[in-house]
């Protein structure tokens, strides 16, 4: 197993979190076009990835995006 520093671990992590900010905002921009960019700017700064994967899934299946801004709100 090679050695991973912490460098590179940070990084990694900065990805992940990088790419499921990303994907939650792409089904958003699929489903609903034009997105406030107050709403993008709260999903950048998001930190956390276990919420991002539920934000993902609801930016999938809710109706609309008030219905998703409101569920973010929470």
């Amino acid at each position: 197993m090679p050695y991973v520093t912490s460098f590179e671990r940070l990084a990694r992590q900065e990805g992940i979190l990088q790419g499921s900010r990303e994907n939650v905002i792409e089904v958003l921009e699929v489903r609903f076009e034009v997105l406030p960019s107050e709403l993008i700017e709260k999903i950048n700064q998001i930190e956390d990835v276990e919420l991002l994967k539920i934000l993902h899934r609801q930016a999938i299946t809710i109706s609309s995006l008030d219905d998703f801004h409101e569920l973010f709100e929470q």
